[in-house]
């Protein structure tokens, strides 16, 4: 069985749906823009899987700022939130 959504190391790991069934590919977003652009060029499929691959993004953006962001503090995942979310 194919994983479409796996996160192993503290790395996303996310099956392109759009190569099947001809190909298994794994593409492995590295920041919440990446992760973004492919639920949009529907890498991912499915809204459960949509949102579940948009809340690992929050994490990579949150990842990537380091100590700098408190869990207490909500608000600082607003800026991830809305390029998760942005429309085109």
């Amino acid at each position: 069985m194919l994983n479409p959504i796996q996160w192993t190391n503290g790395r996303l790991i996310l099956l392109d749906q759009r190569k099947l069934p001809a190909k298994i590919v794994y593409l492995r977003p590295k920041s919440v823009r990446e992760v973004a652009q492919a639920i949009r060029t529907m890498t991912v499929r499915g809204a459960p899987a949509i949102g579940i691959t948009a809340a690992y993004g929050v994490v990579l953006g949150l990842k990537s700022r380091g100590s700098k962001v408190r869990p207490a503090r909500g608000a600082a995942i607003l800026p991830e939130l809305g390029l998760v979310i942005e429309q085109d």
